[in-house]
């Protein structure tokens, strides 16, 4: 009986010490980050990243799926369905287009200074700027873009940007 306490309070003792450790480990961490340095002024940047964090990393675990299944061929079927019910006719882009459209996308840092962006594929975030509706994407420089041109039946063109 006495061996069930003490194999008790030993497990309780590690509890404790992981736990102290682990908060210690936090506040060393991510305290320095949260305020700007020598004022009371909260880092609204580090709090963004933090907001990101946990769909970035749904984000990768959801890439890291589509990767081992047919996700082109997958991708193809509903393009082809797509023009089927559509009437929408692919056209071939030159790569000085294609080089054109890659250059038209901003790249500026944080068009909307308070926004909070959503990542929505592997390197490719979003964000709605509630006030005027307007939404920005932001697209990592590391990531590969395929840019395609559908012909719509009225005589209108759809650039769709596809990342690799």
């Amino acid at each position: 009986m006495w061996i069930k306490r003490l194999i008790m309070k030993l497990f309780n003792l590690i509890k404790t010490t992981f736990g102290m450790l682990a908060a210690y480990l936090l506040v060393v961490l991510m305290g320095s980050n949260i305020f700007l340095k020598n004022s009371p002024k909260i880092n609204m940047e580090y709090i963004a990243s933090l907001r990101e964090t946990p769909s970035k990393i749904s984000t990768y675990l959801s890439s890291l799926g589509s990767q081992f299944g047919n996700r082109d061929k997958i991708l193809q079927e509903e393009i082809e369905t797509l023009k089927k019910e559509t009437g929408v006719v692919e056209i071939a882009i030159s790569t000085d287009e294609q080089k054109k459209l890659a250059d038209s996308i901003s790249q500026s840092s944080n068009p909307l200074p308070n926004a909070i962006f959503n990542y929505v594929s592997r390197g490719v975030a979003a964000s709605v700027d509630e006030k005027s509706k307007q939404g920005v994407v932001r697209i990592d420089p590391s990531t590969n873009i395929k840019y395609k041109r559908f012909s719509r039946p009225d005589g209108t063109f759809l650039d769709v940007m596809i990342v690799e």
